[in-house]
């Protein structure tokens, strides 16, 4: 009788363990934010807050993209943030963001194919298809500066 009931205390907790396993990871709000606009028609989800590349005046186009007006170390002076990318379909390296900070700091990341977002005031790295028929579970987001860049959102 003690083996039954031992026996009927290890299903039950094997199979709470699953149900608690087979449910969908809690998103923190934030997530839950970049999900819905990650979703979104590209007019009306997370590309209106894509940051905009820009050339310095006289400059060529490169391989570069160079953002200008960002203060990621949180001084009241720009930083140079640069992002680097491969233009090819099949890019054979990952892309890579470059962030010299005017307090002497330098951030250095890579991630494949993401491009830079303000939202709510804060600077994001996106690296996620996008539109309401994107493929899900693969997108990440970043949140960038003051020290370095750190993943927030994962899987969506």
């Amino acid at each position: 009788m003690t083996r039954f009931l031992l026996a009927i205390a290890a299903l039950v907790g094997c199979s709470a363990t699953y149900r608690a396993d087979a449910q969908p990871p809690v998103l923190s709000p934030l997530c839950r934010e970049f999900q819905q606009l990650l979703g979104m028609s590209r007019d009306k989800g997370i590309s209106r807050k894509a940051l905009e590349d820009s050339l310095t005046r006289g400059a060529k186009e490169d391989a570069d993209d160079h953002y200008f007006n960002l203060d990621i170390d949180g001084d009241d002076i720009n930083d140079i943030v640069t992002r680097s990318c491969s233009h090819s379909t099949m890019p054979s390296d990952p892309c890579m963001l470059t962030i010299n900070l005017s307090s002497g700091g330098k951030i250095d990341f890579e991630e494949w194919k993401f491009f830079l977002v303000r939202h709510r005031g804060k600077i994001y790295a996106v690296s996620a298809e996008l539109g309401p028929n994107r493929k899900r579970g693969n997108g990440k987001i970043f949140t960038v500066g003051p020290r370095n860049v750190q993943e927030v959102c994962s899987g969506l």
